[in-house]
């Protein structure tokens, strides 16, 4: 139990604080987006007298920010998973076998130029339309998915 207690805390304070500290050298080196997220957050800031919840989940640009970071920058290099039965895989003669450790990285998902043009560069926009997300299968997966999804 005190394991867990301390994994929670040290992988919320450092993929916290390692998404902030990429986000904010983005907008450093890319003024005009910089000069956007500051106008959403002083006019959100206006509009509810201060700081307040709803206020911060009203700040799409924020969060588009938020989820170019975690594709360019993803906080973690793989991600690891077990085979819990044999699988062949569509259009091959390729069959993962149970038991198999299975590691998907997220680097060539994340800067696959299919899914994301010019995946070097830092476009927000890119996430305007968090529905049109892994439409065309599983590639943008910064905290995985399924039932192993982080739960930070």
């Amino acid at each position: 139990m005190m394991a867990q207690a301390l994994q929670f805390f040290a992988a919320g304070f450092e993929t916290v604080s390692g998404t902030l500290s990429f986000t904010l050298y983005e907008l450093w080196v890319n003024l005009q987006l910089q000069e956007r997220l500051r106008t959403e957050i002083f006019d959100n800031f206006e509009k509810h007298d201060g700081i307040a919840c709803e206020g911060v989940s009203e700040m799409k640009f924020l969060d588009m920010c938020i989820a170019e970071t975690l594709r360019k920058y993803p906080v973690l290099p793989f991600l690891d998973r077990t085979c819990l039965r044999d699988y062949k895989v569509e259009n091959s003669d390729l069959v993962i076998e149970k038991d198999l450790d299975v590691y998907i990285p997220m680097f060539a998902l994340h800067y696959n130029p299919e899914f994301f043009p010019q995946p070097q560069k830092y476009d927000p926009q890119r996430f305007a339309d968090k529905c049109k997300i892994n439409n065309e299968g599983l590639y943008y997966v910064p905290f995985g998915d399924g039932p192993r999804i982080c739960i930070e």
